[in-house]
């Protein structure tokens, strides 16, 4: 029921998004192409949390994940926005897991192949030199790939229409450049209890102004 839920709403949003568009078509004001790093620490992820017994129960786990994403956005003259991302990490990435009580051990190598993200989002002060920002939108395709330590592929999971948010800062240095500093929640494990990854990611951006 819950996924249904869930499910739904994405498509909800989905429709908004293509009626955003659609209705501010003729205030267009601007093309934004731009190159966002982040660094992100999934959690929730099963096979990141495996011990070497095979238990995944009572314990905590930590990987850390670089990211690189391509975004696209549209910036229409009333401040809203639309914006379509896709990425995916560096490298991969070794987990730590900690049993309660336990002592800190070599987990998984967890890879990011991939994400890709739409969003709906507001820009305050769009004409002043600091311009925050609000988003939300969904979260498509990400795909987290589990290695044993050293070893073959262990195991892969694929995330889909998962509730997205965040918010952030843009500087426009110049009538075509602007660089931002930006918070997203490209997923939230806790949302609805689906046991999906919870994926925010804390990032840096520049972007060139058409």
């Amino acid at each position: 029921m819950e996924i249904k839920m869930k499910t739904s709403l994405n498509k909800k949003f989905i429709a908004l998004f293509a009626c955003t568009a659609l209705c501010s078509f003729n205030a267009l004001a601007n093309i934004e192409i731009g190159l966002t790093l982040g660094t992100s620490k999934p959690k929730n992820y099963d096979q990141c949390a495996c011990t070497p017994g095979g238990s995944i129960e009572d314990i905590e786990a930590e990987v850390d994940i670089d990211l690189a994403l391509a975004q696209m956005r549209y910036v229409f003259n009333n401040g809203i926005f639309v914006e379509l991302r896709h990425g995916k990490g560096f490298s991969k990435s070794e987990s730590r897991v900690t049993p309660r009580g336990g002592e800190t051990v070599r987990g998984l190598d967890i890879e990011l192949d991939g994400l890709t993200n739409t969003s709906i989002g507001y820009r305050f002060f769009a004409d002043q030199t600091f311009s925050p920002y609000v988003m939300l939108g969904t979260t498509t395709n990400i795909v987290l790939t589990a290695f044993l330590p050293d070893g073959p592929e262990f195991g892969r999971e694929n995330y889909s229409n998962e509730f997205s948010y965040g918010a952030g800062v843009n500087w426009n240095f110049s009538e075509n450049f602007l660089v931002g500093l930006e918070y997203f929640q490209y997923s939230n494990g806790d949302l609805g209890d689906t046991g999906a990854v919870d994926l925010s990611t804390w990032s840096a951006s520049i972007a060139y102004r058409f």
